[in-house]
């Protein structure tokens, strides 16, 4: 619960110092860590309570999922193995596709992040749509 209350009472804090004041406000990972690798910050919770929690969660206008293939990320980052990536990957991959069907007001961009060029000018042009 305190992760949660974390969100829900820290966004409101963002929304207002921030938001309002017209800055970007960039996430790294988001609420969507909580939903899918809990388990790496060794907090088991059902995932389903947690994906009904976000219903009261403040939903980013445009949020990005960039993915590459095991052997690249693990040449990048030797963090996970490759079987844990290619499962987040799907996990993530999932979410995005059913929160991009369930939030109409937020945007929810998968991209293949291979090339650092072509990730930026995918992330600008989803960006210049959303202003």
């Amino acid at each position: 619960m305190y992760y949660f209350a974390d969100y829900l009472f820290g966004q409101i804090y963002v929304y207002f110092r921030y938001v309002c004041r017209g800055y970007i406000v960039l996430y790294d990972r988001y609420y969507f860590d909580f939903i899918n690798d809990s388990k790496r910050s060794n907090i088991n919770v059902n995932k389903k309570l947690v994906k009904f929690l976000y219903h009261f969660v403040y939903k980013p206008d445009l949020n990005f999922f960039l993915y590459a293939d095991p052997a690249t990320i693990l040449s990048r980052k030797k963090e996970l193995e490759a079987k844990d990536i290619t499962m987040l990957t799907e996990n993530y991959s999932s979410l995005f596709d059913e929160f991009e069907k369930n939030y109409a007001n937020s945007k929810y961009v998968q991209i293949k992040n291979i090339d650092l060029e072509e990730t930026i000018d995918k992330v600008m042009v989803e960006f210049g749509k959303a202003v």
